[in-house]
């Protein structure tokens, strides 16, 4: 094998248990309080900063990153799935930690990235396939955590960028 070949495989074996450890993480705080506080007390949300903020202008890494940005942002999902007490320390944690504004300029990239895509996408050209939606579906999830937090907490995200993103309650 040579040096580019072993180096292709080296980036898939990491980026393979890059993707294990998010989804592990994701079972391990899904539906157990604890363990999501044992998280946060571990700066998880730290790390779900980096990689929702990282980007590439090389459209052949834009599914794996954004498969990465979800499994991130699923971590997120399975923290705040709960509506009692503890659930509301754990979002205000949450939403104290969070790069909200990447969250947010990350989720609209993905839409962008998805109407772009479904512009110029030709399934000839693709072997007949359509367009992958998993940048669509990214973004939702997104969404759907910025959602929640405001549910969970009560409170808008800080920056007036997207203060009426959601209507009020």
């Amino acid at each position: 094998m040579c040096f580019v070949g072993r180096a292709r495989h080296a980036i898939y074996v990491v980026y393979a248990v890059m993707m294990q450890v998010l989804d592990t993480i994701t079972e391990l705080v899904q539906g157990n309080q604890d363990n999501q506080s044992e998280t946060l007390n571990h700066h998880i949300i730290k790390s779900i900063n980096l990689i929702v903020a990282f980007d590439t202008h090389k459209e052949a890494d834009l599914k794996a990153l954004t498969e990465t940005k979800q499994a991130a942002v699923t971590i997120l999902e399975a923290m705040l799935e709960q509506s009692n007490e503890k659930a509301r320390e754990v979002a205000s944690t949450v939403r104290r930690t969070l790069n909200m504004e990447e969250l947010y300029l990350a989720m609209n990239r993905l839409y962008y990235i998805d109407f772009y895509l479904q512009q110029v996408w030709e399934p000839s050209e693709h072997g007949g396939d359509p367009v992958d939606q998993c940048h669509l579906r990214g973004g939702f999830e997104m969404y759907y955590v910025l959602a929640r937090l405001r549910d969970l907490t009560g409170s808008t995200p800080p920056s007036d960028c997207f203060t009426n993103l959601m209507p009020r309650p």
